[in-house]
């Protein structure tokens, strides 16, 4: 069983000592004592949904394919919808239309500071 938390009761900064109400770890150790039960919904997940719990199981032989590797997202399975991307050439007329819209403003800057400066 893998268990994935995002918050362990702190605010996460440099010194990790103020706590917050979003806190994982009581429904990960809820998991991890009721996991022969969650290891029988499990099985019988619908495995074309989305993922969205914080646990999860991998089989023994899928470890032993990954050369025993235990990192945790190599078996989590996924928890997203598939994005959609739009086409590049779409994203670089954007970025040139807002580059030459960024270009302009610096030039309109530029020859105000001129009028000023003389």
């Amino acid at each position: 069983m893998f268990l994935h938390t995002d918050a362990d009761g702190f605010k996460l900064d440099a010194n990790h000592d103020q706590p917050i109400e979003a806190d994982d770890l009581p429904g990960l150790i809820a998991a991890f004592n009721n996991r022969d039960e969650l290891w029988a919904d499990w099985q019988v997940r619908d495995t074309s949904g989305p993922w969205t719990q914080k646990w999860w199981f991998a089989e023994a032989d899928a470890i032993e394919r990954e050369d025993w590797n235990l990192s945790a997202s190599r078996y989590r399975p996924e928890s997203r919808e598939a994005a959609e991307h739009p086409d590049p050439r779409e994203l670089l007329a954007e970025l040139r239309d807002q580059t030459t819209a960024i270009v302009a403003d610096i030039d309109t800057l530029a020859a105000e500071l001129a009028e000023r400066a003389t």
